[in-house]
Parts: structure tokens; C-alpha cells; sequence
């Protein structure tokens, strides 16, 4: 990647610092346990905000299940020939917790530097950075010479059993 493209993509993160955090703490306070029956709707939510997301960048994007859990797929191939490739993967839901911050498990609560809620520095923070990392790469104009596919599961692979 290109000095001036690298350039590009860190002017355009560093713009739109707090819209990317605003949408973090939205996407934070969806409980999309996907472990638990009462939160099928709440995990649907997730997806649906990942997968409004992915559009919104200008992505193509479509959604399906596995085994009853949503996955979230999204490409851009507009390049040319030969250009370089990206790829992610990762989770959507936040694992099932006893830990609690403020008066909500689920919650977004924000002391500054830091940002407390289950799944902030693993699946939704994780999911979050590399979506608006998608996003610095591929929204300014001059990025359109990179591909990427990436693809957002919503079933934990975790399991406690007793």
C-alpha cells in the first residue's frame, strides 16, 4: 500500500474519530448474546446494523444464516487486476456474563480514555475496528485500488457446560 494511500485512510479515521466511537457504543448495547433463546431478536439487530454498515460504505453486501444464526457478508472487487487482497472474519455477539458496569451489563458506559461493556475489546470491538478500518480503506476515492471480503458470523463458538 502506497504512502499516500496509508495517508488517506488515517486522515479519513482520524475525521470521523467520533462517529466510529458513537457507533461503537450503538452497536455496545445491542445484547446479541447468541448463546441464549430471549436474545434471537437482539443478535438479529447486530446484524442487521453490521450489515446496514457494510452498504452504507458502499459495499456489496448480503445476508444469510447458519444453523439459525445470521451471517453478514460484504465485498469490494471493484479494483483492477492484481491488486492487493484483504480479508476478516470475526464475531458479532458477546459472550453470556455476570460482569456488569454501571447499571448494565450490556451497556456503553464511557470513562474517559476507556469504554466498559461486554464484547468492547473482543468480538463487537474487534468487529467495530475492522469495519471502520474497511471503511478508512475503501470510502475515500482514492482507495478503490485494494479488494476485500469480509464476513461477520453471529454464533459463538463458546459453550460452558456443567
Amino acid at each position: 500500500m502506497s504512502s499516500a494511500a496509508v495517508s488517506s485512510a488515517v486522515s479519513y479515521a482520524r475525521e470521523n474519530q467520533k462517529r466510529f466511537l458513537d457507533e461503537l457504543k450503538d452497536l455496545l448495547r445491542i445484547p446479541s448474546v447468541s448463546t441464549t433463546e430471549e436474545h434471537k431478536d437482539d443478535v438479529r439487530k447486530a446484524a442487521e446494523m453490521v450489515a446496514a454498515d457494510l452498504k452504507r460504505i458502499g459495499s456489496r453486501m448480503s445476508r444469510s444464516s447458519h444453523q439459525g444464526h445470521p451471517l453478514v457478508y460484504g465485498d469490494w472487487l471493484h479494483a483492477a487486476a492484481s491488486p492487493p487482497r484483504y480479508a476478516m472474519r470475526t464475531s458479532m455477539c458477546s459472550r453470556p456474563s455476570r460482569w456488569t458496569s454501571g447499571n448494565s451489563a450490556v451497556g456503553a458506559d464511557r470513562a474517559q480514555p476507556n469504554i466498559y461493556a461486554r464484547g468492547a475489546v473482543d468480538d463487537k470491538g474487534q468487529l467495530w475496528m475492522q469495519m471502520k478500518a474497511y471503511e478508512s480503506l475503501f470510502k475515500p476515492a482514492a482507495q478503490a485500488a485494494h479488494q476485500c471480503r469480509v464476513l461477520f458470523e453471529a454464533k459463538k463458538k463458546w459453550r460452558r457446560e456443567h
